[in-house]
Order: C-alpha cells, then structure tokens, then sequence
C-alpha cells in the first residue's frame, strides 16, 4: 500500500505572517517617533532657551526705566529668535519684573514679596503648538514646550565673566578685576570684581580662585 505524504494547510501561517508585520510596523513607527520627534524637541528646546536668554538680558537693560521699557525691550529681542522655523511671538512671553536673591537664589516678583525696587527680569518662553512628526501616527500631533531665564539689570552683584549658555573651565582659573583708568594691570590696582556669572550651568574643574562673586541660572548647578 502506498502512502502519501501528508499536506499541512497554510492558511495559519498566513494568519501569522500579517499580524507579524503590523507589529513590526507599529514598532517601527515608534522608534523613528521616538527618535526624530525627540530631536526635534531638543533643538525647539534650546532655540527656546536662547530666546528666554537674549529677552531677559534686552529687558534687564531696561530696569531703572520703565516697565514699558523693559518689555520694549525684552520683546524686540525675543523676536530676533526662532523657534522650529517661527520667530516668537510677544504672545508666547511672560514678562516678569521683580528681585533676585543671589544668596537664596530666589527670583521675587514685584507684585509678590519682592522689596525695593526692581533689580531682575524674569522671562518665560511657551512654544505651543508644536508640530510632531512621526507621532502623529501613534495619536499624538503636537507638544508645548517652555523655558525661562532670569537676568539682574545694570551690573548687581555680578560685573565680571557672563556665560549665558554656561561656563566651564578645566585647569588653572583665576578671576579678578582692575580700573584701567587708574593705569596698569597689578598691585594695588587688583580689585575683587571678577565675578563669573550664567544664566545656566557653571561647571569648574582644576585648581580655581574667584575673586568675586559666582551666581548661577534658577534650576541649574554648580559643580
């Protein structure tokens, strides 16, 4: 008796096969989602901190004259910056006047418990609305994203070395300060005014000596 082989149907393989691609897709989509998406907000992020940065330093400028003119200012600045191929707009600023405690490291608003007259300016930049690529896939079409930066008007405490994207230094770091008016660099012409100051991070490494004050941005560190 002669025996013939066995056939297996197929059809469960196919039924195998498609959800097996739709899963791969899916997780696909998600990666590129995670990764682009994610490259775009990081670039929206730091083009939103350089506008916080560039109107709060144009609005502190102003204090002293005006509130009108701090916002004049911090307005006209933060236009001059684009975020994800769009300038800001005075609709995407919060314009806060107010006094920042170097030592507590506090930004008081005026309205609030600040005292004495204005000597900060406070700026947050919202960014809504902001275009997602990839992601529209999973459901979600658009974030926000916000950044601020707080600045002191006219020199505070802090007359010396600015780094508005941070400072960092690696070896030996001395600071201090002089009146060139009052001739050469040296003697009894060595003042302690070299402050080092950022709106952000401020990170040293080696053998420092800081004659003058050191102030950092609001949620950033020292190291």
């Amino acid at each position: 008796m002669q025996h013939l082989p066995s056939i297996r149907p197929r059809t469960r393989r196919a039924t195998v096969i498609v959800p097996s691609l739709i899963f791969v897709t899916l997780v696909g989509l998600g990666l590129a989602a995670l990764t682009v998406d994610t490259g775009v907000m990081y670039v929206a992020r730091s083009e939103c901190q350089s506008a916080a940065d560039s109107s709060s330093l144009a609005g502190a400028s102003g204090l002293g004259q005006g509130q009108v003119t701090v916002e004049t200012r911090s307005n006209e600045f933060a236009g001059h910056n684009d975020v994800s191929g769009r300038a800001v707009q005075t609709g995407d600023l919060e314009i806060v006047l107010g006094n920042w405690n170097g030592v507590l490291r506090e930004f008081l608003p005026s309205d609030g418990s600040g005292t004495g007259s204005p000597n900060a300016v406070h700026v947050d930049v919202t960014r809504p609305h902001l275009s997602l690529i990839f992601a529209k896939f999973l459901g979600i079409d658009e974030t926000q994203l916000e950044r601020g930066a707080t600045s002191l008007g006219g020199g505070g405490v802090c007359t010396g070395i600015w780094g508005i994207h941070g400072v960092s230094g690696n070896g030996s770091i001395l600071t201090d300060s002089y009146d060139s008016t009052s001739g050469s660099y040296g003697g009894d012409n060595v003042n302690a005014n070299g402050d080092l100051c950022s709106c952000e991070d401020i990170r040293l490494v080696g053998s420092l000596e800081i004659h003058g004050d050191v102030m950092y941005g609001a949620d950033y560190d020292l190291t």
